[in-house]
């Protein structure tokens, strides 16, 4: 394992916490805290940690409950897609995060996700996004058997960006 994963408390999430952990950008430093707190709060989650280069193919038995460390196993050769595959893999690492409810032990998995030719706003450019965010989307329904939600305009890491949402059950205001 390549890490030892630690749940903190959202209550404490501070912004030099945030802007070391999450990597905050700097245009969204005065509202990451209220927007991390408010989701938590709003889907009763108290406690969070970063969940950095994850196995995606634990993500599922992570959800449901198994050991954390699971999260940061080293994946096997399947799981090393290329951006030409279109398999979003490697592509949903960016300081991604996972919340818990401490006392029921719900889960979800935050992350934002590498979108094609993000700083072009071509009508191709746009297209190829909302192609790749569908794909997404599939991949996490039907190959990792999770459920999966855009949470549009709450992003605490970048502007003009997204984070999608992977979890089991219930659902995800945002």
């Amino acid at each position: 394992m390549s890490q030892k994963f630690a749940w903190l408390p959202v209550k404490d999430a501070d912004l030099a916490t945030l802007k070391r952990e999450l990597c905050v950008a700097p245009e969204y430093e005065d509202k990451a805290v209220a927007k991390f707190q408010k989701f938590s709060t709003d889907n009763d989650f108290d406690q969070y940690g970063l969940a950095a280069h994850p196995n995606p193919l634990t993500l599922k038995s992570v959800l449901a409950g198994s050991d954390i460390q699971e999260l940061f196993t080293t994946p096997g050769e399947e799981w090393f897609f290329t951006l030409e595959t279109k398999e979003p893999g490697f592509l949903m690492d960016h300081a991604p995060c996972m919340f818990q409810n401490s006392k029921t032990g719900r889960r979800c998995y935050v992350t934002q996700p590498y979108l094609p030719m993000c700083g072009n706003n071509s009508r191709d450019a746009k297209a190829e996004r909302q192609a790749w965010m569908k794909h997404l989307e599939t991949w996490a329904k039907d190959v990792m058997g999770v459920k999966y939600k855009v949470l549009d305009q709450s992003s605490w890491y970048f502007s003009d960006t997204v984070l999608v949402v992977f979890y089991l059950d219930g659902n995800i205001v945002g």
